[in-house]
């Protein structure tokens, strides 16, 4: 059935986004296979919000959707954008809100956002670790003012020079998941479908909260270990004006607030130079560390695309100071990671492939963005 221009009424939203929720969620807590995903729009929304909050030292704990839809759009679109993103969600321990949906001329395809409440990574393991849907950490005792400062408050940029930087998580792995649903049909001219279906299955490793609440345990032990003591790392994070408390303060310098990025549009590219600006330094890479599947590879030369200029969400930027120990402590936890290169105590950004170097050009429009657009159908 066609939805109606306007806000969805109320019985389509009962059925077509109420209703699938509680079916998700059923499904999720029984075990129950479901069939692949059949879109990607609201898969990757919700996995961009939830990277966005880890990035900044907050458990994500609930995802409210808002969808606009073109006129014409038919009922069963809605449906499974709302399938997508219980399906993303729930095995991040997320709950799902009915959201927002709209049809709208203001738009030619769906387009998916949403509105991610979360908490300090601290605050999330005192109150419990959301290892299974159920297991709802108790936050009852962390106030509204606390969340929001926690989120929106950066640590004053330190002196970064001569930090490592690591890597977790593969480069261009949200390009390759999109291209594989965008261009399937030129894809299977030339590579097989066992290729195409294990790049489609890899939708959780999109997520880079493990990663990132392991880079801040892993920093925060360390900062223990030398001697640095929550209320100090409190204290210099949030003045002693504030309503903050120090478990919420000191978790946002443990989760390396301003010092960790997570990798969108424009690829590793564009997240290096986010991590340039962010800690007043310049950089060091060795490209051929950068870690990248060998399919991404593959399929990204053979659509002539730059995968290091490719959508990345599932890969985290972290600067370290010891990247070594960085790097064992997230591959303990069965997550790539390697060391790429160092912070400079300079405004030099230089990319070393083998003998060649040469200087990293400003974010440019992503190289997939572009892609897309130049073979869009009547394009």
């Amino acid at each position: 059935m066609e939805l109606r221009y306007g806000i969805i009424d109320e019985n389509v939203r009962k059925r077509s986004v109420l209703d699938i929720i509680l079916h998700e969620r059923q499904s999720f807590k029984q075990a129950v296979k479901t069939p692949a995903l059949i879109g990607i729009e609201g898969t990757l929304a919700l996995m961009r919000a939830v990277n966005e909050q880890a990035a900044r030292g907050l458990r994500a704990l609930s995802f409210e959707p808002r969808i606009l839809l073109p006129p014409g759009t038919e009922e069963e679109t809605l449906r499974d954008l709302y399938r997508q993103i219980c399906r993303a969600g729930f095995p991040l321990g997320l709950e799902i809100g009915g959201g927002y949906a709209e049809v709208t001329d203001a738009v030619t395809r769906p387009v998916v956002t949403g509105t991610v409440t979360g908490i300090p990574f601290q605050s999330a393991q005192d109150a419990g670790n959301i290892s299974e849907f159920s297991d709802v950490p108790d936050t009852s005792n962390i106030s509204d003012y606390q969340i929001i400062r926690a989120s929106c408050d950066r640590t004053p940029p330190e002196t970064c020079a001569g930090m490592d930087i690591v890597a977790a998580g593969q480069v261009g792995l949200e390009g390759s998941w999109i291209l594989v649903h965008s261009c399937r049909d030129q894809l299977r001219d030339r590579f097989q479908e066992s290729l195409l279906i294990r790049l489609q299955e890899l939708t959780q490793q999109m997520c880079i909260l493990r990663a990132a609440e392991t880079a801040a345990s892993s920093m925060a032990a360390a900062a223990d270990s030398s001697g640095a003591s929550s209320a100090t790392a409190a204290a210099m994070a949030v003045s002693a004006e504030t309503a903050v408390s120090a478990a919420a303060a000191a978790s946002s310098v443990a989760a390396g607030a301003g010092q960790m990025v997570s990798l969108s549009g424009g690829g590793v590219f564009a997240g290096l130079w986010e991590l340039s600006k962010r800690t007043g330094c310049g950089m060091t890479i060795d490209l051929p560390l950068v870690p990248i599947l060998q399919e991404t590879i593959e399929i990204t030369n053979y659509l002539e695309i730059n995968p290091y200029l490719m959508r990345s969400a599932g890969c985290l930027l972290i600067a370290a100071p010891d990247g070594k120990s960085m790097a064992e402590a997230l591959q303990a936890a069965d997550i790539p990671a390697v060391c790429i290169g160092t912070l400079q105590d300079s405004n030099d950004k230089i990319i070393r492939n083998g003998e060649e170097l040469r200087s990293l050009d400003r974010p440019q429009t992503d190289a997939l963005d572009l892609y897309l657009h130049r073979h869009r159908p009547g394009g």
